[in-house]
């Protein structure tokens, strides 16, 4: 078949400037270990903080339910693949994060899309972390939404941004509790402030706070004691927990609308129903992991003064 696109073209310009990706297979030998290219590396990009991948007691859960209930639920949600898996892992987050509802999803790039795209339009203004991935900026492009972005440890540049919207409808600020690029925890009191005086709401990507900050683990608002909470927020279960999936907590409002305008549940077969008893049991060990929590924490702070030294 021809080549009408001229992705060659384009695929050779890459290569030139170093730029093309490409995939090598890796063989894990245990958690922290793996084998790349020949080499036996110790594996720092590996999200399982806490082994759950392994755990037995999480892969009984899941070879258990396997056994009962096959490799999926067959249907989207809104059909006859609503198991009740799934509502009781969505009450148990909702109640561990402080929220009213949850909405589980298959990976966080769909909950992140879905949420961008329900409650946002051309009208609308997403205001990012500057530090947070790509989902978020490409959901909004697709969206059609605005985007503005902000310095994350400072509150001067989330007001300029804000002010920068005053003329949009809605305006949504984004921003991730733990940062992927050092770990550092972000002031979430303080931009919770910063976003009722401009009448915005937020976002608090949870995806490496989820499981790892908070006396149980459940993340800011466990950790700040918080009593007005953010509008939303995406929990990722292959960040800390070692499963799949996420979810999105927050008003039972949220959901509902969510549930109103999400062309993905209305036609994917959902996360597997063996997948969610697995989460079910990590959750149950996290809760009790805080002597874990500390360590993990303290082992981060000597790795950071080794780099600093």
């Amino acid at each position: 078949m021809s080549d009408k696109f001229g992705l060659q073209e384009e695929l050779s310009q890459l290569f030139a400037k170093e730029k093309a990706k490409q995939l090598f297979n890796t063989n894990r030998k245990v958690n922290y270990l793996v084998e790349y290219r020949g080499k036996s590396l110790i594996d720092f990009t590996a999200k399982d903080l806490f082994c759950y991948s392994s755990n037995p007691k999480v892969l009984k859960s899941i070879q258990q339910d396997l056994e009962r209930n096959g490799l999926s639920s067959l249907s989207s949600r809104f059909c006859s693949g609503n198991y009740a898996h799934y509502h009781t892992i969505e009450h148990k987050l909702a109640e561990l994060t402080r929220q009213s509802a949850s909405l589980v999803f298959s990976s966080k790039n769909q909950a992140i899309l879905t949420l961008i795209s329900s409650v946002l339009d051309e009208r609308d203004a997403l205001i990012l972390s500057e530090d947070l991935p790509g989902p978020y900026a490409d959901s909004a492009f697709l969206a059609q939404v605005d985007t503005y972005t902000f310095k994350p440890f400072d509150p001067a540049s989330l007001r300029n941004a804000l002010e920068r919207t005053v003329f949009k409808r809605r305006k949504l600020v984004v921003i991730d509790s733990v940062s992927n690029l050092d770990g550092e925890l972000k002031d979430i009191p303080a931009i919770i402030q910063i976003c009722s005086e401009y009448n915005s709401n937020l976002v608090v990507d949870e995806s490496f706070s989820f499981g790892l900050i908070g006396t149980t683990g459940a993340g800011v608002a466990d950790h700040f004691k918080l009593i007005e909470l953010p509008f939303a927020k995406i929990l990722d279960f292959s960040a800390i927990l070692g499963n799949f999936g996420a979810s999105i907590v927050g008003s039972k409002e949220l959901i509902a609308l969510l549930l109103a305008r999400s062309n993905v549940l209305a036609n994917e077969v959902p996360i597997s129903p063996a997948l969610i008893s697995g989460l079910d049991t990590s959750i149950a060990l996290m809760e009790l992991s805080l002597i874990e929590r500390e360590k993990l924490q303290a082992l981060k702070n000597n790795l950071v003064s080794g780099i600093n030294d």
